[in-house]
């Protein structure tokens, strides 16, 4: 028995030998004789998310670079990046309201790999319908860019208890919405109002409790959504978020110190997070997304 172990594991030795040989003898034959780089392509990278809400409203129009030298110091030139001239609008389809977005960079950039001396992007300030279409203008010498989306508009919560109480573990606080049309992806947020006082002021300050963002069956509106606080994830966090301060001589609840908060994605927006999250094998293929059209364009 212990014979024919020996010789299987023998066996074994010897495939790998005889892999590994022939594995160095095909990377010694191997020769540099290709191009990892294509030829040169402008590919257009645009960003935007339009909200009724908001008064300012911004387009990020950038360049993808491809060159012989190293990638990371061609990333801190900024030319590499950004384009000289561009012409970028919105228009209300079906009507004459047209947007026009100015060059800006007052919003500096984090420093990083890629160039921060820089942060170009287009904005405008506009009150935009909740009701209508809008339609995305983009120029670039002779490349047209465009995109056209609908605005997911409000939506009432339901049940929403008279009395939030949320000082005790034994608490929770319910949170239920119904879907609004195009929406998709929703991230429930509950805000909490407290004022630190000092002995010469009195601060208002908030905190933001997260909850699991959530995703509906579709973006026909309609569907009907909960989730919950408990008070002990309430009290814990305000307890491992609100440092003690020996300048602060009180602190107490604002009056309404409960906010409940609705960020809402579209259906676009969801299908991108969802082809932009990390690959999860050495050999999957990322798919790619994009509700922009227009030649070499990614956005």
């Amino acid at each position: 028995m212990y014979k024919i172990i020996e010789i299987q594991m023998l066996k074994f030795v010897k495939l790998k030998l005889t892999i590994l040989l022939i594995l160095t003898l095909f990377l010694f034959q191997c020769k540099k004789d290709f191009e990892v780089n294509d030829n040169w392509k402008d590919i257009t990278v645009v960003y935007g998310l339009l909200n009724s809400k908001d008064s300012v409203h911004y387009i990020r129009l950038t360049k993808a670079f491809l060159g012989n030298q190293d990638a990371y110091q061609m990333a801190q030139v900024s030319d590499s990046l950004y384009y000289k001239n561009a012409s970028v609008s919105i228009q209300e389809v079906g009507t004459n309201n047209i947007f026009t977005f100015t060059k800006d960079s007052s919003i500096q950039r984090d420093s990083g790999i890629f160039a921060f001396d820089k942060n170009i992007y287009y904005k405008t300030v506009a009150v935009l319908n909740p009701d209508a279409e809008y339609k995305l203008n983009i120029s670039v010498g002779s490349k047209e860019i465009t995109s056209q989306t609908s605005l997911i508009k409000d939506f009432p919560f339901s049940n929403v208890p008279g009395l939030i109480s949320l000082y005790s573990e034994n608490t929770r606080l319910p949170i239920e919405w119904t879907t609004p049309m195009y929406a998709r992806l929703f991230e429930p947020v509950v805000r909490f109002f407290y004022y630190d006082i000092t002995s010469s002021d009195t601060i208002k300050q908030y905190i933001d409790l997260q909850l699991s963002s959530m995703v509906s069956k579709s973006s026909s509106g309609g569907e009907t959504m909960n989730t919950e606080l408990s008070g002990k994830t309430f009290l814990s966090t305000l307890g491992n978020r609100i440092l003690t301060n020996t300048n602060i001589i009180k602190r107490i609840a604002a009056k309404g110190s409960i906010e409940i908060r609705i960020s809402v994605g579209s259906d676009d927006l969801y299908t991108y997070t969802q082809v932009s999250q990390p690959a999860t094998g050495i050999v999957t293929e990322k798919p790619s997304f994009s509700n922009i059209t227009g030649a070499d364009v990614v956005g």
